[in-house]
C-alpha cells in the first residue's frame, strides 16, 4: 500500500494553494491536481485507488494497492 498526503494541491481552494500555484513554477516545481494523484497512483500500477480530498482546507490524500508478487505469498 501506498499513501501519499500533500499539504497543497492544485485547485484547493485555499489562500496558501492559489499562491502556491502562482509562484511554484518559479521554482521549477509544479502541485499535482486531483486527476494527476490518480494518474500518479495508475501510472505506477496501483489498483484500489482512493483520491481524498479537503479543498477548503487545502489537504489531499491518495492511497492505492498493489499485489504482493507470488514469491511472499
Amino acid at each position: 500500500m501506498l499513501i501519499i498526503i500533500a499539504e497543497i494541491y492544485k485547485g484547493a481552494k485555499t489562500r496558501t494553494a492559489k499562491l502556491a500555484e502562482k509562484y511554484l513554477p518559479l521554482s521549477g516545481m509544479k502541485l499535482l491536481s486531483v486527476d494527476e494523484h490518480r494518474q500518479l497512483f495508475a501510472d505506477a500500477a496501483y489498483s484500489d485507488i482512493k483520491i481524498i480530498e479537503e479543498s477548503g482546507k487545502g489537504w489531499i490524500c491518495g492511497v492505492g494497492t498493489k499485489p504482493l508478487p507470488p514469491n511472499l505469498r
